[in-house]
């Protein structure tokens, strides 16, 4: 079973701030090929000793806060939400309370984007008080993506109370009701009142996500071509995955070819190798074509490679299937490209850099 980090070497890194008795929940792994699990456990070792050498007495608040947005805007959020735990609770005494409401907020939100640590959320918020408008709307983040509607909700409510008074939360508030309610009108208009890049390439993924839903196939890739022009190369992997799962939706809902077929089975195969690779947690995906009723929130790459019926028409061959999956994944170099920045290569901040 692989993980992105290495668990035992985290939990161990961990244990010392962690309540008596508390251990971090990893909660998800990918089962893998006897073949490929030497090297992927190496590459899992690896990554959780830069992240412990990053986490080293060397840096300091300021230091360990660039380095988690670095890897949060590049969507490697396991990496930015244990950067900003290990902060929260080394660095509790240090942090005036604006400072640590502030870090909470984002550390919740770098953990919306991470499949498992089911209890990371509550680790971090046990014994604060969590009535503040940031924190809501990152609690808010955190429950519609794992699938909690209700409390999602909930939490929303209670983040639109608290917010207003405060004008400079109105975007994010936006973009958390696109996010709970899926409608495309909230969506695009969280795009239109982004504050900053990374919120922006949020609104666009919210709004593909919404017309996919809709079936408005033109908006789709108008605002997924968007997406991939503006990160020219760069950007949240998580947000790559999801532009090329709503273009091969969009692409078996408009294509019904073999051409279609091809074309969408590597759309679908990249988004769900980088969402497994790196452990990552995509935005809900509700009422989803090719969907049964009452399917699950959590509807992914996977489930339409196993249902769109233009599949088993056109790919019926397991041989085919598993070629254009290498072909997907192999160019150019797809798990170097994800990894590398989690073993300090590709423009990583080293240790004590920032």
């Amino acid at each position: 079973m692989h993980h992105v980090l290495s668990r035992a070497d985290v939990r161990g890194h961990f244990k010392s701030i962690l309540p008596q008795g508390a251990l971090l929940d990893f909660g998800w792994t990918v089962p893998t090929h006897p073949l490929c699990h030497k090297e992927m456990q190496g590459n899992a070792d690896a990554a959780a000793n830069y992240l412990k050498n990053l986490l080293g007495p060397l840096n300091g608040v300021a230091e360990r806060d660039g380095f988690a947005r670095w890897f949060h805007d590049r969507g490697y959020y396991w990496a930015s939400a244990l950067i900003k735990f290990d902060t929260l609770k080394r660095f509790e005494r240090e942090l005036d309370p604006r400072a640590r409401d502030q870090l909470l907020e984002r550390l919740l939100t770098s953990t919306a984007g991470i499949r498992g640590a089911q209890n990371l959320p509550y680790l971090a918020i046990s014994g604060r008080d969590i009535q503040k408008p940031g924190v809501q709307l990152g609690l808010t983040d955190v429950k519609a993506n794992r699938g909690h509607q209700g409390t999602a909700v909930d939490a929303y409510r209670c983040a639109r109370v608290l917010t207003e008074s405060a004008r400079d939360l109105a975007p994010s508030l936006k973009r958390r009701e696109a996010q709970v309610f899926g409608q495309l009108q909230d969506a695009q208009k969280a795009t239109e009142m982004a504050e900053s890049e990374y919120s922006r390439h949020t609104g666009l993924v919210l709004s593909s996500t919404a017309a996919v839903i809709e079936k408005k196939f033109d908006l789709v890739w108008e605002y997924t071509e968007a997406l991939q022009d503006e990160r020219k190369g760069t950007g949240s992997w998580l947000y790559k995955a999801e532009s090329w799962f709503a273009q091969g939706v969009t692409t078996l809902e408009t294509a019904n070819t073999l051409a279609g077929a091809v074309s969408a089975y590597k759309l679908l195969a990249k988004a769900q190798y980088v969402a497994v690779v790196l452990g990552l947690q995509t935005t809900p995906h509700r009422d989803m074509p090719f969907a049964p009723q009452g399917h699950s929130w959590d509807w992914m790459p996977a489930d339409v490679l196993m249902t769109a019926p233009a599949f088993s028409q056109f790919l019926r061959d397991p041989e085919d299937c598993l070629k254009l999956r290498r072909e997907a994944i192999a160019q150019p170099k797809l798990l170097r490209d994800l990894l590398f920045p989690l073993l300090g290569y590709n423009d990583a901040p080293p240790p004590g850099a920032m």
